[in-house]
């Protein structure tokens, strides 16, 4: 039983990234354990009440949660991330905050400190630090790529833990945080552009204050929902924020990406309750 859950969601994502589909690894996991719950213990096995109410409902309400939110709060992000962007911090003689005018003319603040529009002369010679939108999206994503730790690690291990377990290894908790986190990592590098470049551009065109947009969104549920303890799928709210920010610019979605997303959502949690019971089967019988 450990085996099946440990190996199904791997096999299920791996999958999923070769055929470019975004799936959910908390779904892949999810079904894993049902998979090998039910080859093992039976229909009956299974405390329903809580998978319904302690996972069900949250992966459900999750991605209308993350349009909802993205399609109302765009238009203001996209303020904010131009106010910001107008933000100056003058290193010299002291260090303050000013912002650039609208106007775009030079603002004397001393003999020392100006601010002044970005494309400027002025701007290539002076001591300050400007903030733009490409920054902010940096940020941001380094924020949900935090809050995907926060809430996805432990999923992780939760799926390890047991074979580790069963298996009689010693292995100390913090240990296996760096390796899932390490994983991780080299799993994004090596080949994860290939569902970068789906969420990126084939669901909608993004520019960075979109992408700014959709980030703050997608981090702050996730962020909110480890707070509650609740396990969401980070690539279905990341993808569903991406989808509100799309219908709010007006740019509209392609049904094609669309299509193919939903029928991979749709049958992530079916096929990986077959894929564990057959592993469990077969694990059984060797």
């Amino acid at each position: 039983m450990a085996l099946a859950i440990a190996l199904t969601p791997s096999l299920w994502v791996i999958l999923a990234t070769w055929k470019k589909w975004p799936v959910s690894t908390t779904h892949a996991v999810v079904g894993g354990i049902l998979g090998s719950g039910i080859a093992a213990l039976g229909i009956s096995g299974i405390s329903w009440g809580n998978t319904l109410l302690k996972l069900g409902l949250q992966l459900l309400l999750s991605p209308f949660l993350a349009i909802g939110l993205a399609y109302t709060l765009t238009p203001i992000l996209q303020k904010v991330a131009t106010s910001i962007e107008r933000v100056r911090l003058c290193l010299l003689p002291i260090p303050k905050f000013a912002f650039v005018g609208f106007n775009k003319n030079t603002i004397q603040l001393d003999q020392n400190c100006i601010v002044c529009d970005c494309d400027s002369s002025q701007a290539q010679l002076n001591h300050n630090i400007s903030v733009s939108v490409d920054h902010m999206h940096w940020l941001t994503s380094g924020v949900l790529a935090f809050s995907r730790g926060l809430n996805d690690t432990p999923k992780l291990i939760a799926v390890i833990l047991p074979f580790i377990l069963v298996g009689g290894v010693a292995i100390q908790m913090q240990m296996m945080f760096w390796i899932s986190a390490i994983s991780m990592g080299l799993g994004g590098i090596l080949i994860g552009s290939r569902i970068t470049k789906v969420l990126g551009f084939k669901i909608t065109q993004l520019d960075h204050t979109q992408g700014f947009s959709a980030n703050l969104i997608s981090a702050f549920i996730v962020l909110f929902a480890s707070k509650l303890g609740a396990p969401v799928s980070t690539t279905h709210v990341s993808s569903c924020s991406i989808m509100g920010i799309g219908l709010s610019g007006g740019k509209g979605l392609q049904k094609d990406t669309l299509n193919t997303m939903l029928y991979a959502w749709l049958i992530t949690v079916p096929a990986t309750v077959v894929i564990a019971s057959v592993i469990y089967l077969i694990a059984k019988m060797l």
